[in-house]
């Protein structure tokens, strides 16, 4: 058996419980940055994270004045806490999407609640690669990372480490694997901790479970809405004496007009701030009928994005995993000039210039024979956050060009997903 054939039977013994998303290719090892682009993008990371906080405080301390400055669905609004509570576990979950460009790193949102994707998965390539690469290369462990955080506040709350671990087990994310590896790192970590459905879990209370005194929720409530789904067993999270992380308002953080408004400057930014902006943020505001400082040059913001489609990206600004996003260079002109102006008459959107993707050299093996390529892949790059702390990278690259690869779109085999990492020192 080849090296490479060797690698492909152990990665598929070690996933067998999960696949990777990855077929007909899977990696032949991390991807590998340089320590300053690696240690550039973790300090990003949590810098544009305590920016965006700001940003979205600044609006006010209450989640329901946020909620309505944001023109967010108002079937929403029975799922905040105490604002107290809302404030204090916030951001203590995140992950921002980077992209490597020719002007280094780039980032086009940033994913904040105990729901963003990778966790589970960074986790299991870090612990796949620990032992097959250089003891020179850092790696970390975001789920024992979130653990011990969660430890922390259930002492900062003074509440026993007891939690329930509530997401969408049925149709609407992942199967139940993908949490219970959460579950099972927090039982290491001291808890009693169990995993309940959000769909099960109002049946669940009448069969006598106890609610925990702590809730980590792995579902986007929005999701559950635009799912056709009824919020209620999510309402019923909230008993008194409880505390959800993080809470759901920690989504006011992740919504894109939040970004858009740090893209723009506001006040309250200190110079050292705003060339960080200028310098990591793509250029990126709300859509609305009226004028934007674009290349220096003042026009209507309808009238460039209409004219210059090609340049730009509209993205609804609550939307996420890739829903309700638009590019101008892949969509009919016809098409797009309508997208814009029902972006206006909801104003709900934003738009934002298109960042285009260094290609990265990765190495991946033909999942059948381990027959290897290597290729410059389109990535989009995810690190962990953990209480504001970067704790391991997620790397979504693309495979086109290879045989049997697809066009890239949602969840098809061109997408392979991987864990970035780079030298400690």
């Amino acid at each position: 058996m080849t090296e490479n054939r060797r690698l492909v039977a152990d990665m598929r013994r070690y996933f067998d419980k999960i696949g990777l998303h990855s077929e007909p290719y899977l990696p032949t090892g991390p991807v590998t940055l340089s320590a300053e682009l690696g240690n550039d993008l973790d300090r990003a990371s949590e810098r544009l994270l305590r920016l965006l906080r700001r940003t979205v405080f600044e609006i006010s301390e209450n989640p329901r004045a946020r909620h309505d400055d944001l023109g967010l669905d108002d079937r929403l609004v029975p799922l905040y806490q105490d604002p107290s509570l809302e404030s204090a576990c916030a951001t203590i979950l995140a992950r921002p999407d980077a992209i490597l460009t020719t002007d280094g790193w780039q980032f086009i949102e940033m994913n904040v609640s105990s729901a963003v994707g990778g966790t589970g998965y960074v986790h299991l390539l870090n612990e796949f690669w620990r032992d097959r690469i250089s003891p020179d290369l850092r790696i970390r462990s975001p789920l024992r990372d979130r653990s011990a955080m969660l430890a922390a506040t259930a002492t900062q709350f003074d509440k026993p480490k007891v939690m329930d671990l509530v997401g969408c087990t049925r149709d609407i994310k992942n199967d139940s694997w993908y949490y219970e590896l959460g579950v099972d790192d927090l039982r290491r970590a001291g808890f009693e901790a169990e995993l309940i459905g959000i769909e099960d879990y109002t049946d669940s209370l009448a069969g006598g479970h106890a609610p925990a005194p702590l809730v980590l929720h792995e579902f986007v409530a929005q999701d559950l809405l635009d799912a056709g789904r009824d919020l209620a067993p999510a309402v019923s999270l909230l008993d008194p004496g409880r505390i959800v992380v993080s809470p759901y308002s920690a989504e006011h953080v992740s919504n894109k007009r939040a970004l858009a408004r740090l893209s723009t400057g506001p006040e309250w930014l200190e110079p050292a701030d705003a060339e960080f902006v200028e310098r990591y943020v793509p250029w990126t505001r709300e859509v609305y009928d009226g004028p934007v400082l674009y290349k220096s040059r003042r026009r209507s913001l309808v009238d460039l994005v209409q004219a210059q489609r090609d340049r730009f990206v509209l993205k609804r600004s609550d939307g996420s995993q890739g829903n309700n996003v638009h590019f101008g260079s892949s969509t009919d002109a016809t098409v797009w000039n309508v997208l814009v102006e029902n972006a206006v008459a909801a104003g709900t959107w934003v738009v934002q210039e298109r960042v285009h993707s260094l290609g990265v050299p990765v190495e991946v093996a033909d999942s059948d024979g381990g027959e290897a390529s290597r290729i410059m892949a389109p990535s989009v790059f995810g690190p962990v956050l953990v209480g504001g702390v970067a704790s391991g990278c997620q790397v979504r690259y693309d495979t086109v060009g290879l045989p049997g690869a697809e066009v890239l779109t949602r969840s098809v085999p061109s997408v392979l997903l991987n864990c970035a990492v780079w030298p400690a020192r």
